[in-house]
């Protein structure tokens, strides 16, 4: 789907949207064919054993983007992970129109 046809989508009936979005992700496929993805990786940040993980992917067809910052801190057993990930942009966008637009994400991991 190019950009005029997703703008033309989004601007239709939302129900047309949404079935949309329904499957395509039935289907596993990608929302919009154009974006854009960063990623950058710290090991061993600040302090040993702390590693920092930020992501980035923006659409290029409506400006929506989503973001994730990830802090991993490791022991010799255990494995202390938190993330943040955040979609923004109209509620018609790729990202915007996400039912979790926000969430938080904390694991701990124990080996034996």
């Amino acid at each position: 789907m190019d950009e005029a046809v997703w703008n033309a989508l989004r601007s239709s009936s939302m129900l047309d949207y949404a079935s949309y979005r329904q499957l395509i992700g039935e289907q596993l496929d990608l929302t919009t064919r154009q974006a854009a993805f960063l990623r950058a990786s710290w090991q061993d940040a600040f302090i040993n054993k702390l590693d920092l993980t930020a992501m980035l992917r923006y659409n290029l067809d409506d400006h929506s983007k989503l973001s994730w910052l990830e802090a991993r801190y490791r022991f010799d057993q255990v494995r202390n992970r938190a993330a943040v990930a955040t979609g923004s942009g109209d509620d018609s966008s790729d990202f915007g129109a996400m039912a979790q637009r926000r969430y938080i994400q904390a694991l701990f991991r124990h080996y034996f």
